[in-house]
């Protein structure tokens, strides 16, 4: 187990020869996976670095978090919550709230759907804050909406908006990564992912 840790710090040093970049280690953290904690304070020790535990975010992602659990995404309904005070929407009109909307509001999740599936309690709650947002701000929320939103993300070919929608987003994101796997790479990730499921099962 000490020999793998040289390992890592080996890698380490000849990334920062290879990259010029420095390593900060008294901001890192080390985690283990059924490790004894005398050795992870003994390789946190080596490495000059905390420990951390598992879920945790990186950056502001949720990484091995339960994604069925409401509270795994309450961050991100938080932010989109707080979002819209901090944007000055008094003096936009409704196709600036409009952009504003796909811009902002409507990327702020996609980062999620690419590492976890939406629950529909939680995309029903993006809609709504969604929703609020375009017809008046979401401390205005009892403001009429004047179309009904399956509309709103209709195309404009018909003549309606093209908001984007979350559970479309969701499909596509999905897609992709079936797409990626099915035709074949040299990623770790599609490795690990065909013994996992297909060749051990």
């Amino acid at each position: 187990m000490v020999k793998n840790l040289w390992a890592i710090k080996t890698i380490l040093v000849y990334f920062e020869l290879a990259s010029s970049f420095r390593v900060n280690f008294s901001k890192s953290g080390i985690m283990g996976i059924n490790v004894d904690v005398p050795f992870l304070n003994l390789a946190a020790n080596f490495f000059n670095c905390s420990i951390g535990s598992i879920p945790f975010k990186y950056p502001d992602l949720p990484i091995e978090a339960n994604s069925r659990k409401i509270s795994t995404w309450k961050p991100l309904l938080n932010t989109l919550v707080t979002l819209p005070s901090s944007l000055s929407t008094k003096l936009v009109s409704l196709g600036g709230s409009f952009v504003l909307l796909n811009l902002v509001l409507n990327s702020f999740p996609v980062a999620f759907l690419f590492c976890m599936k939406i629950p529909i309690d939680v995309w029903r709650q993006i809609m709504n804050i969604q929703r609020c947002f375009l017809w008046g701000g979401y401390r205005e929320a009892r403001k009429i909406p004047w179309v009904r939103w399956p509309y709103v993300c209709k195309p404009k070919s018909e003549g309606w908006l093209c908001k984007r929608d979350l559970s479309l987003i969701k499909l596509v994101v999905l897609g992709n990564w079936c797409w990626r796997l099915m035709t074949g790479g040299e990623a770790y990730w599609e490795d690990i992912i065909r013994i996992r499921y297909a060749e051990g099962s």
